[in-house]
């Protein structure tokens, strides 16, 4: 927020499995998912908005998580970095890392990965 950058908080959600589409299952699902999407997006905006002046922009796509970031990024040209929270867990990278991991020369903006121990005032330093 100090370089003046806009932030954009992206939700990724599954789409509900093909056999639960009869007798409109599959559209709630996809409703509960969606609500439950946006109320986490909105509690995070309020974490940024508390941070910069800014309102962040909260978007919720459909489909696989990598490939739903990558077509964002090639969308929009004007983001610049893809910041990433690392999970706290010990059992190693979470699919999506692993999959940055295994992608990243492909992306046209750099990827930055904050670990999950870091505090909040370490964090404000790095910014």
């Amino acid at each position: 927020m100090r370089v003046g950058a806009n932030v954009v908080l992206l939700r990724v959600i599954d789409a509900p499995p093909a056999d639960v589409a009869w007798f409109g299952v599959a559209e709630v699902m996809q409703s509960e998912a969606m609500e439950e999407a946006q109320q986490l997006l909105n509690s995070y905006a309020a974490i940024v908005k508390n941070v910069g002046p800014e309102e962040p922009e909260t978007l919720i796509r459909q489909g696989e998580v990598a490939a739903e970031m990558f077509k964002l990024i090639e969308e929009d040209e004007d983001i610049a970095v893809l910041v990433l929270a690392a999970g706290s867990s010990n059992q190693g990278p979470g699919p999506l890392i692993s999959e940055l991991g295994r992608t990243a020369g492909t992306y046209p903006i750099p990827i930055v990965v904050v670990p999950a121990h870091l505090s909040d005032a370490e964090l404000d330093a790095l910014s």
